[in-house]
């Protein structure tokens, strides 16, 4: 009883994706516990959720009331993806959308032999030279974009979607950023680099089906510290979404067939957007420039 006592403190200071295996572990040591029989009904027919957290995540339960109940979780599926270039257009956005995500790397320069201020030469300094200073830098921007590939995407749609995505990747990759792919419909799919590899496949070569949001609950555990943007134009089942989830979650909806009123129970941000066109900008002003 010590031994398993000791084993069930541990999973205090675990991170989530390392419960599983713990779990397992415990099954190994205490084998007896597998078909162990319920001798004692748990008042109230189940576990209380207690604490801030715990009351937080019953009061998000209790609103999401809509057409779509919360959804089973659906894991990612991890697949083996060539590398493709990106759409020329996606190049180009890209380029536009530098600026957006720039940010000082430093907050301290000296006069010092590192680099030359052009600047400080044109004014006529007597030493044009300056140094940063080691600081404390700002993270850099972590996103996983949501792309949907449901049959009502495929097509000119789906093109101008990827190419939008494409054009976000470029530009957070470029200041040094890290960006994750997921294209879904019934089902998601990620890259088994775990990069935006997926953003760049060909769609001649997808399969398209239906549209469903179970996929979240995984994406979120497994990627705790990016903004999820999510693009569809489908309406679905949508999993449970913990306040911290919801917070760093945005979704752009394409008309005519979505629910923004049931998006809204899983993303704090729901933006519908009728021209495409615009996507890239929006995506950009939805993804901060750190994390």
């Amino acid at each position: 009883m010590t031994a398993f006592a000791w084993r069930l403190s541990e999973a205090q200071s675990l991170a989530p994706n390392d419960l599983p295996d713990h779990v397992r572990q415990i099954m190994v040591e205490f084998p007896e516990l597998r078909q162990a029989p319920a001798r004692h009904a748990i008042p109230g027919g189940g576990l209380t959720v207690v604490g801030p957290a715990g009351r937080a995540a019953q009061a998000e339960a209790a609103a999401n009331t809509g057409a779509h109940p919360p959804a089973t979780p659906e894991p990612v599926a991890v697949v083996r993806v060539g590398r493709s270039r990106p759409r020329p257009e996606a190049q180009q956005a890209a380029r536009g959308l530098r600026m957006h995500f720039q940010v000082a790397r430093s907050a301290t320069e000296i006069v010092a032999p590192d680099r030359l201020d052009r600047r400080a030469a044109a004014l006529g300094e007597v030493v044009p030279l300056r140094m940063a200073l080691p600081g404390k830098e700002r993270p850099r921007p972590k996103v996983a974009i949501c792309l949907d590939k449901s049959g009502s995407m495929k097509g000119a749609k789906f093109v101008l979607a990827q190419t939008a995505a494409q054009a976000v990747a470029l530009a957070v990759r470029e200041a040094n950023g890290e960006v994750v792919g997921i294209l879904f419909d019934d089902s998601a799919q990620v890259a088994d680099t775990g990069d935006a590899a997926l953003l760049f496949c060909e769609p001649d070569s997808l399969s398209y089906g239906g549209t469903a949001f179970e996929f979240l609950a995984d994406a979120w555990r497994r990627w705790p510290a990016h903004v999820i943007l999510l693009v569809t134009d489908g309406d679905g089942s949508i999993p449970l979404a913990l306040p911290g989830d919801k917070a760093r979650t945005s979704a752009i909806l394409i008309p005519p067939d979505c629910d923004p009123g049931a998006m809204s129970q899983i993303a704090a941000r729901v933006v519908t957007l009728g021209d495409l066109r615009g996507l890239a900008d929006v995506m950009a002003l939805l993804t901060p420039r750190t994390s």
